[in-house]
Protein backbone atom coordinates (compact mmCIF):
# COMPACT_ATOMS: atom_id res chain seq x y z
CA UNK A 1 0.00 0.00 0.00
CA UNK A 2 2.89 2.03 0.81
CA UNK A 3 4.81 2.23 -3.00
CA UNK A 4 0.92 2.74 -4.48
CA UNK A 5 0.95 5.94 -2.50
CA UNK A 6 4.45 6.50 -3.50
CA UNK A 7 3.93 5.55 -6.98
CA UNK A 8 1.06 8.27 -7.22
CA UNK A 9 2.82 10.95 -6.07
CA UNK A 10 5.68 10.50 -8.19
CA UNK A 11 3.02 10.18 -10.81
CA UNK A 12 1.44 13.45 -9.79
CA UNK A 13 4.98 15.62 -9.41
CA UNK A 14 5.62 14.26 -12.88
CA UNK A 15 2.41 15.14 -14.20
CA UNK A 16 2.75 18.68 -12.38
CA UNK A 17 6.26 19.24 -14.02
CA UNK A 18 5.05 18.12 -17.50
CA UNK A 19 2.44 20.43 -17.03
CA UNK A 20 4.74 23.32 -15.98
CA UNK A 21 7.27 22.55 -18.51
CA UNK A 22 4.73 22.68 -21.36
CA UNK A 23 3.95 26.12 -19.63
CA UNK A 24 7.10 27.16 -20.16
CA UNK A 25 7.35 26.13 -23.80
CA UNK A 26 4.14 27.96 -24.64
CA UNK A 27 6.17 30.74 -23.24
CA UNK A 28 9.33 30.71 -24.96
CA UNK A 29 7.21 30.11 -27.97
CA UNK A 30 5.23 33.54 -26.71
CA UNK A 31 8.62 35.22 -26.60
CA UNK A 32 10.00 34.56 -29.55
CA UNK A 33 6.78 35.15 -31.64
CA UNK A 34 7.33 38.62 -29.54
CA UNK A 35 10.73 39.10 -30.36
CA UNK A 36 10.47 38.18 -34.59
CA UNK A 37 7.50 40.91 -34.14
CA UNK A 38 9.47 43.41 -33.02
CA UNK A 39 12.49 42.44 -35.14
CA UNK A 40 10.57 42.69 -38.56
CA UNK A 41 8.61 45.51 -37.46
CA UNK A 42 11.43 47.40 -37.31
CA UNK A 43 12.88 46.24 -40.24
CA UNK A 44 10.30 46.88 -42.26
CA UNK A 45 9.72 42.76 -42.75
CA UNK A 46 6.84 40.56 -44.26
CA UNK A 47 5.53 39.58 -40.96
CA UNK A 48 6.68 37.07 -38.05
CA UNK A 49 6.19 33.26 -38.38
CA UNK A 50 3.47 32.33 -35.35
CA UNK A 51 4.22 29.70 -33.17
CA UNK A 52 2.61 26.70 -32.96
CA UNK A 53 2.88 23.82 -30.04
CA UNK A 54 2.37 19.85 -30.40
CA UNK A 55 0.14 18.30 -27.93
CA UNK A 56 1.67 14.40 -27.79
CA UNK A 57 5.01 12.89 -28.23
CA UNK A 58 7.78 15.04 -29.03
CA UNK A 59 6.82 18.99 -28.31
CA UNK A 60 8.47 21.02 -31.91
CA UNK A 61 8.17 17.44 -34.00
CA UNK A 62 6.43 18.90 -36.62
CA UNK A 63 8.58 20.55 -39.69
CA UNK A 64 6.89 23.35 -39.14
CA UNK A 65 7.17 23.76 -35.28
CA UNK A 66 10.57 22.35 -35.43
CA UNK A 67 12.55 24.83 -37.75
CA UNK A 68 11.41 28.89 -37.94
CA UNK A 69 12.62 31.64 -39.36
CA UNK A 70 14.72 33.69 -37.50
CA UNK A 71 14.71 37.82 -37.40
CA UNK A 72 17.86 37.77 -39.33
CA UNK A 73 16.79 35.41 -41.47
CA UNK A 74 18.64 32.12 -40.22
CA UNK A 75 16.90 28.51 -39.80
CA UNK A 76 16.64 28.32 -36.23
CA UNK A 77 15.54 25.21 -34.18
CA UNK A 78 12.54 25.04 -31.04
CA UNK A 79 13.40 23.28 -27.94
CA UNK A 80 12.31 19.50 -28.18
CA UNK A 81 11.03 17.79 -25.61
CA UNK A 82 10.95 13.91 -25.21
CA UNK A 83 8.95 11.97 -22.01
CA UNK A 84 9.31 7.48 -22.17
CA UNK A 85 7.68 6.22 -19.72
CA UNK A 86 9.00 2.10 -19.18
CA UNK A 87 7.54 -0.23 -16.76
CA UNK A 88 9.87 -3.35 -16.29
CA UNK A 89 10.00 -5.94 -13.27
CA UNK A 90 6.92 -3.94 -11.38
CA UNK A 91 8.95 -0.39 -11.22
CA UNK A 92 8.10 2.14 -13.21
CA UNK A 93 11.24 4.93 -15.03
CA UNK A 94 10.28 7.84 -16.95
CA UNK A 95 13.40 9.15 -19.34
CA UNK A 96 12.81 12.94 -20.12
CA UNK A 97 14.85 14.40 -22.41
CA UNK A 98 15.15 17.99 -23.18
CA UNK A 99 17.32 18.87 -26.80
CA UNK A 100 17.73 22.82 -27.03
CA UNK A 101 20.49 22.19 -29.94
CA UNK A 102 21.74 19.49 -32.13
CA UNK A 103 25.33 20.26 -32.74
CA UNK A 104 27.75 18.25 -33.99
CA UNK A 105 31.74 18.21 -34.00
CA UNK A 106 33.12 21.52 -35.27
CA UNK A 107 29.52 23.50 -34.98
CA UNK A 108 28.24 20.96 -37.94
CA UNK A 109 24.69 19.83 -37.65
CA UNK A 110 24.02 15.86 -37.16
CA UNK A 111 21.65 13.95 -39.76
CA UNK A 112 21.83 16.28 -42.54
CA UNK A 113 19.21 18.98 -40.82
CA UNK A 114 21.59 21.94 -42.34
CA UNK A 115 21.06 25.48 -41.46
CA UNK A 116 22.68 28.23 -42.41
CA UNK A 117 25.50 29.30 -40.38
CA UNK A 118 25.68 32.91 -38.77
CA UNK A 119 26.23 34.47 -35.48
CA UNK A 120 23.10 33.51 -32.80
CA UNK A 121 21.81 36.22 -30.74
CA UNK A 122 21.12 34.65 -27.41
CA UNK A 123 17.27 36.12 -25.86
CA UNK A 124 18.03 36.20 -22.01
CA UNK A 125 14.40 35.37 -21.44
CA UNK A 126 14.33 32.02 -23.14
CA UNK A 127 17.69 31.08 -21.70
CA UNK A 128 16.27 31.53 -18.44
CA UNK A 129 13.43 29.66 -19.00
CA UNK A 130 15.25 26.66 -20.02
CA UNK A 131 18.10 26.71 -17.12
CA UNK A 132 14.78 27.17 -14.94
CA UNK A 133 12.98 23.28 -16.96
CA UNK A 134 16.47 21.74 -16.82
CA UNK A 135 16.49 22.69 -13.21
CA UNK A 136 13.07 21.52 -12.50
CA UNK A 137 14.34 18.11 -13.98
CA UNK A 138 17.24 17.77 -11.96
CA UNK A 139 15.29 18.37 -8.65
CA UNK A 140 12.60 15.73 -10.22
CA UNK A 141 15.06 13.26 -11.87
CA UNK A 142 17.68 13.40 -9.65
CA UNK A 143 20.05 10.60 -11.68
CA UNK A 144 19.94 12.88 -14.84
Amino acid sequence: MQQDGTRTTQMSSLDEAAAYIKKLKERVDELQHRSRSMATSGAGGHGAVSPSTSGAGAVGSDHDDYYSAGADGEETTAPVLEVRHHVQDGSSSLDVVLICSARGEAGEVPRGDRRPRGRRRRDPQRQLLLRRQQNLLHRLLPGL
